[in-house]
Formats: C-alpha cells, sequence, structure tokens
C-alpha cells in the first residue's frame, strides 16, 4: 500500500530518514467509534499503517495545525473517508459535536495542553470496557468533568507518567 524510498541529499539530518508515498488508498483502517475523536482515530490508523500521525495527516492532505479535531471538521470529510475506505458519515457526529461547542462559545472550554496541543480527560473504566480503545470527543470539552456512565471524576493525566493525555501523539 505504500512504498519507501531513499531521501534525497537536501534532506536535513533532523528530517526522517525515509520518505513514504502511498497510493490513493490505505486499508486495515478500522473505523471511528461513534462519538470518537478525529485525533484518537487518526492515533490508531497511523499505527495501523506503520506511520506517524503526522505523516498520515500529510498524506490525507490535513494542514499542519496543532487541533487536528478541528482539521477533520474544516477539510473535506468525504474525501478523508473515501481515502481510508470508510463511510461517508464516519466523523459527522463528532465534527457537529465540535461546531455546536463553537456555537455555543465553548470554543474556549476546549482543553490545551501548556504547549497549546489538544488535551484530553479520561475514564479509565470507560477505556477499560471498550473494545478498541478510543477518546469520545466531548472528553476534550473542560465543562465535561464526570464521566456519567461511571458516576466518577475524569483523570487529568496519565497515572504512570503524570503526563497530560495529548492526541495524537
Amino acid at each position: 500500500h505504500w512504498t519507501i524510498r531513499e531521501p534525497s541529499r537536501s534532506v536535513e539530518p533532523a528530517v526522517s530518514v525515509l520518505r513514504v508515498r502511498m497510493k490513493q488508498e490505505i486499508f486495515g483502517v478500522g473505523a471511528p467509534a461513534f462519538a470518537g475523536a478525529a485525533s484518537s482515530w487518526l492515533s490508531r490508523a497511523a499505527a495501523t499503517q506503520a506511520l506517524t500521525p503526522r505523516d498520515l495527516c500529510k498524506w490525507l492532505g490535513l494542514p499542519p495545525r496543532r487541533d487536528v479535531d478541528s482539521s477533520f471538521c474544516i477539510q473535506q470529510t468525504r474525501k478523508i473517508t473515501a481515502r481510508c475506505g470508510l463511510r461517508p458519515d464516519a466523523f459527522d457526529f463528532a465534527c457537529r459535536m465540535l461546531r455546536v461547542g463553537s456555537a455555543l462559545r465553548m470554543k474556549r472550554a476546549v482543553l490545551w495542553s501548556d504547549r497549546g496541543r489538544p488535551r484530553y480527560r479520561f475514564c479509565p473504566k470507560c477505556l477499560q470496557d471498550q473494545s478498541t480503545p478510543y477518546f469520545p470527543v466531548h472528553w476534550r470539552f473542560d465543562p465535561w468533568r464526570l464521566c456519567f456512565m461511571h458516576q466518577c471524576l475524569m483523570e487529568e493525566e496519565c497515572w504512570n507518567c503524570q503526563d497530560p493525555v495529548i492526541l495524537p501523539r
């Protein structure tokens, strides 16, 4: 599905050693969960293709923005879903949630890391219960602090490394 070429001599050492060139479609990418954030899906999809999320964003034609969730909603999601073999409406619900949040002036209420990257809270019980763990888009809203399913507060950072959850990684 993709080929690897040696880089040209003009590539700086800090840049990846390999260039990836993919055909029109990729295969084996699972569909996003109904309310799953695009950034959560992108991280999983990149892993299935042995790519970094950044390389997959480039291939999908997403601009180099810090907020992948918003980029998905701004771009032509139909083109993205076609290239990945997904249903055309795969990201509709998550995009609607972000649009409603913006319309309600919740844009400032979306979580960000100290470095200006998208941050998530999470419910460890929800992640454990999911057959394929994913981060719902509403876990990114600042007012969303309680897991209504498990009646517990959402976690702010990883228990192992104490870092905030930033997606895509």
